[in-house]
């Protein structure tokens, strides 16, 4: 799921914001960040 949303942003133009956004986002930090968001959001 990760991959495709890192794919899908690579399709666009890459600024340099974008380019630090990715490396963000394929942080371990940010992932587990993403799975308890997407946890509390299907148990609330």
């Amino acid at each position: 799921m990760y991959q495709n949303i890192v794919n899908l942003l690579q399709k666009f133009p890459i600024k340099p914001k974008t380019r630090n956004f990715l490396k963000v986002l394929q942080s371990n930090t940010f992932k587990k960040f993403l799975v308890v968001r997407l946890i509390e959001n299907f148990c609330s």
